[in-house]
């Protein structure tokens, strides 16, 4: 499996804070399933450059090989869209994923969502792709759920945190993604994982989850073939989309 999503590089934002828990998160990874990672640190609103993330990626990419644990780590970053991001994206002074054409984007849990529909048109126009992190948990997708039907139409790709399913931020976040998947409305599921502990890097549950509540299919489209089409810059598979209905 391919984890698109997780603050795995230490001391660079508020995921681990050193190498040696980086490294427990990467082996657990591994033992659970996982054997590519993106880097996807929060990228331009924590004070480092991208000289200081390549620093870093590079150290833990040593410190793995030194313990033999096979998994590839790829950059790229956690964009939290402002006045000043497309800049940065045309600067070159933010790390898209594996330095394709996708942008893996947040927005302020508030937003509205002509502002959200705004900015991505604004992204895409400057010719990258965009990928919603986490939007079963922003509110303005809780209170509109119909948005999410219009982003996919809008080529705009879905990443629900798989934690969500699992109750780990509310029951409004795990209806919806459920929902989402129900709907075709979901091209990708990562861990979003921040440490060790808490908000964990483990992929085998989702898995699981995802072949017993769906089919095998499914999972390693979210899982393995569409994360793959990231890494290698090809367009993302989305299945016919249906409007959100709940259960």
């Amino acid at each position: 499996m391919t984890d698109i999503h997780a603050h795995i590089l230490p001391g660079l934002d508020d995921g681990p804070e050193t190498v040696e828990e980086s490294i427990d998160m990467i082996y657990t990874a591994y033992e659970n399933g996982t054997d590519r990672i993106f880097a996807a640190s929060h990228g331009n609103c924590y004070p480092y450059s991208t000289v200081d993330y390549y620093e870093v990626l590079e150290y833990l990419r040593k410190k793995l090989k030194g313990y033999q644990i096979p998994v590839e780590i790829l950059p790229g970053m956690e964009l939290y869209f402002d006045d000043h991001l497309c800049e940065k994206l045309d600067r070159k002074e933010v790390i898209t994923m594996n330095h394709g054409s996708y942008v893996l984007l947040e927005f302020d849990f508030r937003e509205r969502p002509q502002q959200v529909n705004q900015a991505i048109c604004q992204i895409q126009a400057i010719g990258y792709r965009v990928i919603l992190a986490h939007p079963e948990r922003y509110y303005f997708m809780q209170d509109n759920p119909e948005f999410i039907y219009e982003l996919i139409k809008q080529d705009c790709a879905m990443q629900i945190n798989k934690g969500s399913l699992f109750g780990e931020f509310g029951t409004y976040a795990a209806r919806l993604a459920y929902a989402m998947l129900r709907s075709n409305l979901v091209q990708l599921v990562a861990s979003d994982a921040h440490g060790y502990a808490g908000r964990t890097i483990s992929m085998d549950r989702i898995r699981r989850f995802l072949i017993k509540e769906f089919s095998v299919e499914y999972a390693e489209l979210l899982l393995e073939k569409n994360p793959d089409r990231i890494i290698n810059n090809e367009e993302i598979q989305t299945l016919q989309p249906h409007h959100l209905t709940f259960i």
